[in-house]
């Protein structure tokens, strides 16, 4: 079933900002253990072999934080992607009783059209049908900017924004607020994304100002 326009795009962000804060206290904790076992090895009473099976225990906790996000993003993908495909399939039941003669004996203008885009929005079958509507009536000359997105479409654009905001919480560059900056700008643009907005009005957060100019930041948006 699916939930709502925005529950899986705040798991996402949800998910991205975890991971970020995980990794975060993961390495803060590391750096210290090692710094404390160096000064161990230094005064002798820590060996070197014993400071690299501590230093791979170190390694291995930071490597079972990123599987089990890895493993809870391909899980969060899954679960869009089947509701997504339930939610688009095409059933009479989903169709509210009236609406068919609407479309078929009303001439919408501009703003009735887009006001019953935005009473739909969670309800894909409807919007296919307002979708049509628009495109088989031409000389209504119907101003919008929503797009009909089919389940190939969104699934296409929320598996691309894990994986980026996956990418982005592992960066090893951009500081953690830098980061949960950054993801929480791809989990909202994909959110439009899958509305149908177009990017120029998508109303998401800015690009981080912290981030301009750095040479770095062009791969990430």
């Amino acid at each position: 079933m699916f939930k709502s326009s925005t529950y899986y795009h705040t798991r996402l962000r949800d998910l991205g900002n975890q991971l970020v804060s995980d990794l975060d206290g993961a390495d803060n904790r590391a750096a210290l253990q090692r710094a404390r076992d160096k000064q161990a090895v230094k005064d002798g009473l820590l060996t070197e072999k014993a400071y690299k099976l501590r230093d791979a225990e170190l390694v291995a906790e930071r490597e079972a934080i990123l599987k089990a996000a890895d493993d809870a993003a391909n899980s969060l993908i899954a679960e869009y992607n089947a509701a997504t495909d339930e939610a688009h399939l095409p059933s009479a039941s989903r169709v509210e009783s009236g609406f068919v003669e609407i479309l078929k004996n009303f001439d919408l203008d501009s703003d009735e059209f887009n006001s019953m885009v935005d009473l739909y929005k969670d309800k894909p079958v409807m919007l296919r049908l307002l979708d049509s509507y628009r495109e088989n009536h031409p000389e209504l000359e119907i101003k919008t900017d929503f797009r009909y997105q089919s389940a190939s479409d969104k699934k296409a654009a929320f598996a691309q924004a894990v994986n980026t905001c996956m990418g982005v919480a592992k960066n090893g560059v951009f500081s953690p607020q830098q980061k949960q900056e950054h993801i929480v700008y791809h989990a909202a643009k994909a959110f439009h994304s899958v509305q149908g907005n177009p990017d120029g009005e998508m109303p998401i957060p800015p690009t981080p100002e912290a981030l301009q100019g750095n040479a770095g930041t062009s791969v990430l948006f």
